[in-house]
Formats: C-alpha cells, structure tokens, sequence
C-alpha cells in the first residue's frame, strides 16, 4: 500500500508538472509569436488611418482627399508630424485632381492639414499642369475642401504665351470659376520676329 501511495504522489507530480509546462508555452511562446505575427503583418500591409474621407497613410506619408466625385488631391512627404487635428508636412509633393484625373503635379516647401475638415494650406507652391499647358507658382495655397475651393496668394500664372500676376487666385471647383478678386497684370509674350 505504502508503494502505492508513492506511485500516485509521483503521477499527481508528473501531471502537475506538465500542466505548468503547458501553460508555460501558452504563455511565452504561443503569446509572443501572436505578437510578432501582428507586427509583420503591419509591416507588410499597413492599414490606412480612416478620419471620414480624409485617408492618412503613415507608413508612405501619403494623404489624400477623396469626394463622392472621386479623388480631389494627393500630396506625399518625407517629414510628417501631427499635433491634435493638424498635420504638418515639410518637402510636399503631389497632384490635384478633377473629375478623378490628375490635373496639376504639385510641390511645396511646407503644408498643413486640418484632420477634422480636410482642409490644406500649402506654401511656397508651384503647380505645373499636366498637359504642359503651364504652371502657376504663389506664395500660399488654401483648399477649402466643404466649399470645393482653392485660393492662392502672390499668383504668377504662366501660360504659352502669358504671364499673369495678381495678389489672389481663386478657384472654385464646384462651377469651374477661375477669379482673381483683385489687381491683375497681364503680361503678352510674342513668339518669333516681328
């Protein structure tokens, strides 16, 4: 009976033992590979930050604003920061889009975006339309994005044959309205002798 009792001692200690064992790889080994798995898989395929139409992509420094019409402008950069609902960029880049085709490459020394509206304030810009068919530079460049609205600041336009300059551009998207609301010089450049 007494080398009974020693044989049940011993399987209650086997038994106990491979229970802890068990939950021991539960616990530092299955765990941890979950973990890493979930960081691999964030590596590979990054999920965008989703702020209603507003698509921030971290990984890429990629931010874009997107309309029931279809893609309005995509801006990329090295140097992005974020403080509350505004995000700071430095070295923009990027296009503005109509009727979900890009329009305008666009550049800009420093930018910021408004998270909760979507609205961007680009400076130091130089838009050069796609089809070769000129450029504009300014000082600042504001995107209204409820009102479907640009408004650039200290405007040089150049087309084929002229330049424009005015102290304010406007342009409203929604009815295809190009403005400038203040003092405009225009000048014509001719082409060969005359």
């Amino acid at each position: 009976m007494l080398r009974m009792s020693n044989d049940w001692k011993t399987l209650l200690w086997l038994y106990l033992s491979l229970v802890l064992l068990v939950i021991l790889i539960l616990v530092f080994w299955i765990n941890p590979l979950e973990r890493s798995k979930t960081f691999r898989t964030a590596l590979i395929s990054p999920t965008p930050i989703n702020q209603g139409s507003l698509v921030i992509q971290l990984e890429k420094a990629e931010i874009s604003r997107v309309s029931d019409s279809g893609k309005e402008w995509e801006i990329h950069t090295d140097d992005l920061s974020k403080d509350g609902e505004n995000i700071y960029l430095n070295g923009v880049q990027g296009f503005l889009f109509q009727e979900n085709q890009p329009q305008y490459q666009i550049k800009a020394k420093k930018g910021q975006v408004d998270v909760e509206n979507s609205d961007a304030r680009l400076e130091d810009i130089n838009l050069v339309k796609i089809d070769g068919g000129g450029s504009i530079v300014g000082k600042t460049l504001t995107w209204l994005s409820n009102e479907q609205f640009m408004r650039i600041e200290n405007v040089l336009v150049e087309k084929k044959n002229m330049l424009i300059e005015s102290k304010k551009l406007w342009y409203d998207l929604s009815r295809g309205l190009l403005a400038f609301p203040e003092e405009v010089v225009i000048t014509l450049k001719s082409e060969g002798n005359l």
